[in-house]
């Protein structure tokens, strides 16, 4: 989407930048941020109540993009602009890559360090058991299909920036 938007290559392709934004509220919002706030942000709760603060924070980022979300959904339904279609995308790319961060290099760390091997396999067994059955049977496949619909076929392993 984030590349859709920078190039704007989906203009003309309403109903693509519309499944775009349902995959990234069922992906993103449903499946990633719910088994998050479902089994990882109650432990820390009782295992690390300094790092609330943080999961706070990582909370209100969720709600910010379902809310961006949200708007891109309106827009498109409504029939506004392109350009407010592509803003819109824009900020919602820019905002999780700001919240990927934030949670690889910051909040995940310290969740790590404070929790106990019995809680890291409870709440890894609790994502594999959510996962299974979901993101390998429709998320994947659906996501390979969107991104080459938009992008093209191949475009991520054609850009010579590409990351191995």
């Amino acid at each position: 989407m984030g590349e859709a938007a920078k190039r704007r290559i989906a203009d003309g392709q309403k109903t693509g930048i519309l499944e775009i934004a349902e995959f990234l509220e069922r992906f993103m919002d449903r499946f990633h941020h719910g088994k998050e706030e479902k089994f990882l942000f109650p432990v820390v709760a009782r295992s690390s109540p300094s790092l609330m603060p943080g999961i706070q924070d990582l909370i209100s980022d969720h709600q910010r993009s379902r809310d961006l979300l949200k708007a891109m959904v309106s827009e498109m339904r409504e029939g506004g602009s392109a350009g407010k279609l592509y803003e819109l995308s824009r900020m919602l790319a820019e905002h999780m890559t700001a919240h990927i961060a934030k949670e690889e290099e910051i909040i995940f760390p310290e969740i790590g360090k404070d929790l106990t091997p019995e809680d890291d396999q409870r709440i890894n067994r609790e994502f594999n058991n959510f996962t299974v059955g979901l993101f390998y049977k429709f998320f994947e496949e659906a996501a390979n299909r969107i991104q080459n619909d938009i992008l093209g076929p191949g475009f991520y392993e054609s850009r010579p920036d590409r990351s191995s």
